[in-house]
């Protein structure tokens, strides 16, 4: 193989381990799916409010199987960036969607046990992948089994209960949160966009004296 292209796949290689890139892969990836499935079949007042009753309760159940994760060492995360309870926030929102909003829509035109099925080995894929930002433990099987039965399944059939026009009350519910998870969202979002701890001093030639002079005129 030529020089040039050992060092494009040892580049290559590099990006996709780069844990900045995993994190926003894995927020990104889920969202333009959901994207496209929105665009080729735009979904009803009623799947909308089956998606997002999903996502509700995926996004809390994955929350708390990352938890007991950490507890019962199944697996760990290590990166820096913004997360809750030392979950990236990035991964635990793209999980959320994951189990909750997509399998809502494919269920739209799939069978259920077909959709669970493709999901469960997608992930069974996708975990390792994350490394090094997810850290596997040898019991993480239990964890993923854990996850499906606690979180999956429950959004999965409570999405397709509402669909369906049951939990009336639920659906209406809902549909009334979106304004308020819209607005969560773009905090959340600001909060992403923002960089912790204000300007990062100077580096390079000279930042020395910059940096010396920025200390004795604070007004500059």
């Amino acid at each position: 193989m030529p020089a040039a292209a050992v060092q494009l796949v040892g580049g290559a290689g590099q990006v996709a381990a780069d844990p900045v890139v995993i994190r926003a892969v894995a927020l990104i990836a889920p969202a333009l799916v959901v994207a496209a499935l929105v665009a080729a079949h735009r979904p009803s007042p009623r799947d909308t409010a089956a998606a997002v009753a999903a996502t509700a309760w995926s996004g809390t159940g994955v929350l708390g199987l990352n938890l007991l994760a950490f507890r019962a060492d199944w697996w760990s995360f290590h990166s820096e960036g913004p997360s809750v309870l030392g979950v990236p926030v990035e991964l635990w929102w793209g999980w959320a969607v994951l189990w909750g909003v997509l399998p809502v829509l494919l269920a739209r035109d799939l069978p259920v046990p077909l959709v669970v099925g493709a999901i469960v080995w997608l992930d069974l894929i996708l975990m390792p992948l994350a490394a090094p930002v997810v850290r596997l433990a040898p019991g993480w099987p239990v964890g993923e089994a854990v996850g499906v039965v606690l979180c999956l399944l429950p959004a999965v059939l409570l999405g397709q209960r509402i669909r369906q026009g049951r939990h009336l009350a639920l659906r209406e519910r809902a549909q009334a949160a979106l304004p308020g998870i819209a607005s969560l969202a773009r905090s959340a979002a600001g909060a992403l966009g923002a960089r912790p701890g204000g300007p990062r001093p100077r580096t390079g030639p000279g930042s020395d004296a910059a940096n010396a002079g920025d200390t004795a005129d604070p007004a500059r």
